[in-house]
């Protein structure tokens, strides 16, 4: 079971992850799911002279999306100035189970040239999710992480419900 963070180590590491970030000239994303591409896309817009790299395995980015988004995503992240790099497949490093960021140079498996950049983010859609929050009667499924809300399995929308469930918890928090 994963222990719960107090504020004070939160805040810390929220602090060096910022630090790292702002000390990074060349970030590269792994990953051309929703989670890379919106962290690229933010990053761009957020950090304009940054270099900042997408890596993703197939030809466009968002797998499984109609291809004229895929097309229109890939394009204004081209307008962004996010460098685009398809057909890449990292090589995940033993024992790394892409949970945090790194740095340093990344492998591939397809045959490119390795690239070295500040900071490497890990969006392959390896990482398990980190459900020990979740009171057991909300868990179904197999895997542990369907989560049930109001008698309906959300399977295709963990993200969502999961994001529903944090909203309601932190919403009379203040963070003053």
């Amino acid at each position: 079971t994963a222990a719960v963070e107090d504020f004070d180590t939160i805040n810390r590491r929220i602090d060096q992850n910022a630090n790292d970030l702002a000390k990074a000239q060349t970030v590269a994303i792994l990953g051309g799911g929703a989670t890379g591409v919106s962290v690229a896309s933010n990053l761009k817009e957020t950090h304009p002279g940054k270099q900042v790299h997408l890596f993703y395995s197939q030809a466009e980015p968002l797998p499984g999306y109609h291809p004229a988004v895929r097309q229109a995503i890939a394009e204004r992240l081209q307008r962004q100035g996010v460098e685009l790099h398809p057909g890449h497949r990292a090589i995940i490093p033993d024992g790394f189970a892409c949970d945090r960021y790194t740095s340093g140079t990344v492998e591939w498996s397809t045959g490119q040239p390795a690239f070295a950049a500040d900071l490497v983010l890990w969006a392959v859609g390896k990482t398990i999710p980190n459900n020990a929050f979740i009171p057991a009667a909300m868990l179904t499924g197999d895997s542990g992480d369907d989560i049930l809300i109001g008698g309906v399995s959300s399977h295709s929308g963990k993200v969502a419900a999961l994001a529903a469930i944090l909203l309601e918890w932190t919403r009379p928090l203040s963070y003053a």
